[in-house]
């Protein structure tokens, strides 16, 4: 009787545990399944939001790269005029002439590049370019100033404090000139030290307002009583405090000497008539 009464309470048990093995591999047959049957779902929402970067990228390149057409293509960024400021001597026309950037797109124009063609000009000292949106240029010009003309037979040039030669169409007012009366006399004009002589003489003498030049004698202006004054070359500022103290002497002894040397400061002299 024990054993069957065994069986019978075994049998009766196996239906309640079999159901709570079946719940409990249901259960994770389910949690295995529920995210697979998410996935589909999420990988959906990635390829569409994958989908709309690309295509937003593409309408921008394609908006960007129209911009650049449209700004490399367009006439309104052509430059076909130019604001010059500062010239003088050269006309507008000439500037914008040798900038050379008539016709030339504003992406294109280096300014560095224009402002080193323009100090090519012997007028332009310093050049500044500057450019803006659409199509203007505005170049402003610091020209070179004539310290001395230089002047030999019916030929005369300018020429600033540098040496630079300066054409010129006719002799400006109020400027020291230097005749030139050296017949061996290079046509690039003189050199370093008798410009260095002239500035001098332009300082140190501001009454002197004309002079010649000769080998010999170097740089000699005339007096207001009309005898010459000869000055050499170098050493210009003690010539020029000798020279005022020795016109008040011979002013004052009433002396009007053939000429007054001062090439040799230690050792000027004068030239009487009849000696």
């Amino acid at each position: 009787m024990c054993p069957s009464s065994r069986s019978r309470t075994n049998y009766t048990r196996r239906p309640h545990s079999s159901g709570r093995l079946f719940q409990a591999a249901t259960a994770q047959t389910l949690g295995r399944l529920r995210p697979a049957t998410e996935e589909p779902a999420q990988r959906g929402t990635e390829v569409q939001s994958v989908s709309g970067s690309r295509l937003l990228s593409g309408l921008l390149l394609l908006l960007f790269g129209g911009l650049l057409v449209y700004f490399f293509v367009s006439s309104n960024f052509y430059v076909y005029d130019a604001e010059v400021i500062g010239a003088e001597h050269l006309s507008p026309s000439e500037v914008f002439e040798v900038s050379e950037v008539n016709e030339m797109s504003v992406f294109y124009i280096r300014p560095a590049g224009v402002e080193a063609r323009l100090e090519d000009l012997p007028w332009v000292e310093e050049a500044h370019v500057c450019c803006s949106f659409p199509n203007q240029v505005r170049i402003t010009l610091e020209e070179r100033q004539v310290a001395f003309v230089w002047r030999r037979g019916d030929n005369f040039c300018g020429m600033d404090r540098e040496g630079v030669l300066l054409p010129l169409s006719q002799v400006p007012e109020d400027v020291l000139q230097v005749e030139d009366r050296d017949p061996q006399s290079v046509k690039e004009g003189p050199g370093q030290e008798l410009i260095a002589s002239v500035l001098a003489v332009w300082r140190y003498l501001p009454k002197v307002r004309h002079l010649a030049y000769n080998p010999t004698y170097g740089l000699v202006f005339h007096s207001p009583e009309g005898y010459p004054v000869r000055l050499g070359q170098g050493r210009i500022a003690e010539k020029a405090a000798i020279w005022q103290v020795l016109e008040s002497e011979l002013a004052a002894r009433e002396i009007h000497p053939v000429y007054v040397d001062l090439r040799f400061p230690s050792s000027p002299y004068y030239k009487e008539s009849g000696q």
